[in-house]
């Protein structure tokens, strides 16, 4: 028996049954053709107030749960892995990620700055976005809209992207590394603009620091050989396709993998 839509609708009873002050807010629905959201805004000033919901529109599952007050997000969220089992929670209060999940653990060694350059070094714990699990990738997946010339002459092109996670969690510095063509560095960085949530930093000695994060942006023909460089920890965004398009094409999406090194292909 399918429980999923008990589980919205309860969602929704616990919105609609809040303290007193509920009389001045009202529950809002966004659905995209991937995600589900529901939360409450203010009716005067039109912020969001009390809980928010994230659901996947395909699995029922809750990827994201937390409060807002004054459209900041404060308290505990919790962040899942696809399944609902969870994978980070982060106190926005205390500013504290609890606890680290054991694969992030496992990467030892990150791109961070020393002095004026970046090196890579051991460090105690790599940057980590703050969200649902692969949540990046799958937002890089989405939204990475190559040039349709690619597809339609049979290509196979890279490109290399870094930016900077700095000490506070911030996002800065997005520059091309490797570039193909114009046009797909101009797609990446749209993709890369989409990404606008806040970063858990790079901890090296007890301290947070500037870490960078590199993305490649591989787009092969089936067959073809790849041309990935190896870039330790890096994300990958890999679109693969069948054939030489000669008319536009709207790529289907799909993901697959788990953090750093993930993939996609398109068919």
């Amino acid at each position: 028996m399918n429980k999923s839509p008990k589980i919205i609708t309860t969602i929704l009873i616990v919105l609609f049954f809040l303290p007193s002050f509920a009389q001045e807010l009202k529950t809002k629905k966004v659905a995209t053709d991937i995600y589900l959201e529901i939360f409450t805004i203010d009716k005067k000033n039109k912020l969001k107030n009390g809980e928010y919901f994230k659901i996947d529109t395909k699995s029922r599952d809750t990827l994201i749960s937390g409060t807002f007050r004054d459209d900041i997000k404060s308290g505990v969220w919790k962040y899942n892995i696809r399944g609902t089992k969870a994978w980070i929670t982060y106190d926005y209060d205390k500013k504290l990620l609890i606890p680290t999940p054991d694969q992030i653990i496992k990467i030892d060694s990150f791109v961070i700055r020393k002095g004026d350059a970046f090196e890579f070094e051991k460090v105690d714990s790599p940057p980590l976005y703050i969200g649902y699990k692969n949540e990046v990738q799958n937002i890089l997946v989405m939204n990475f809209r190559p040039p349709q010339q690619i597809f339609q002459e049979g290509l196979s092109v890279t490109s290399v992207a870094s930016f900077v996670v700095d000490k506070n969690g911030k996002m800065k510095g997005f520059q091309i590394v490797k570039m193909s063509s114009s046009d797909v560095s101009a797609a990446a960085f749209a993709a890369f603009k989409k990404i606008d949530g806040d970063w858990s930093p790079a901890i090296f000695n007890g301290q947070p620091v500037d870490s960078q994060v590199f993305i490649i942006f591989d787009i092969m023909l089936n067959g073809a050989s790849s041309t990935i460089p190896k870039i330790p920890n890096a994300i990958r965004v890999r679109l693969q396709y069948e054939g030489i398009k000669r008319a536009p094409v709207e790529i289907g999406r799909s993901t697959s993998g788990s953090g750093y090194g993930r993939s996609a292909n398109h068919r």
